[in-house]
């Protein structure tokens, strides 16, 4: 198999309020110009055994879990912008949309994953532009499409492997 390349230049980043899907992500904020960059990344999660009079320790291995991951600009002075949205929404359930086309293949790749909203970094160094970090932990497993027509919630995915 041919190595596929990705480049990114354009994404979209939508983030929607409520605890189920669907969404209709053509009605919420594009975030996309505060943010510089965004990621869906895994944590493994491999559990230790304590020895047994029986056998040595082990490992166990679970489901992994997963994080939203931003950085952007800070834009606190902006009512309805990104870090706002963040903070007045701190600990509350909702949606985070990644599309990412590709300049250089076809499909767009989207990325949904179901989070708990934590808000962004205030302040910083003097005289350089204000950026912040997230952590958005997801609630469950993201949902990967390769086209932003086709993001299914993971119930419904279920629903249609029965």
């Amino acid at each position: 198999m041919p190595a596929t390349i990705m480049t990114i230049t354009k994404a979209t980043v939508k983030f929607a309020l409520g605890a189920t899907e669907p969404v209709d992500w053509s009605t919420e904020e594009d975030f996309s110009c505060q943010v510089q960059t965004a990621s869906v990344d895994a944590t493994d999660n491999v559990q230790d055994v304590d020895a047994t009079w029986c056998q040595g320790p082990t490992q166990t291995v679970a489901e992994p879990s997963f994080t939203v991951n931003l950085t952007g600009l800070q834009d606190w002075t902006q009512a309805n912008g990104l870090s706002m949205f963040l903070f007045t929404n701190r600990t509350l359930e909702g949606w985070v949309q990644l599309i990412m086309p590709n300049t250089d293949v076809a499909p767009t790749a989207v990325a949904v994953c179901h989070v708990r909203f934590t808000p962004g970094s205030f302040g910083g160094a003097a005289g350089t532009p204000l950026t912040f970090t997230a952590a958005l932990p997801c609630q469950g497993t993201p949902d990967f499409t390769q086209n932003a027509t086709t993001v299914l919630a993971e119930s419904e995915r279920e629903s249609a492997a029965a």
